[in-house]
């Protein structure tokens, strides 16, 4: 399997659960973070410019 195509298989695997998590001021600008979990985090002057939170919440 090539680089690009594990990389990609990870990514996918990965968890992004941010639930309660104290997040202010944090530099999200350009993540990609598909169903990530923010419930209950403080986000308060998080930069998420760019980013795609496709499925998030």
């Amino acid at each position: 399997m090539n680089q690009t195509m594990t990389s990609r298989s990870l990514e996918r695997q990965v968890v992004t659960n941010f639930n309660a998590s104290n997040l202010a001021k944090s530099d999200f600008a350009g993540v990609t973070a598909h169903k990530g979990e923010f419930k209950g985090s403080a986000l308060q002057g998080s930069d998420f410019s760019g980013a795609d939170l496709t499925g998030s919440s």
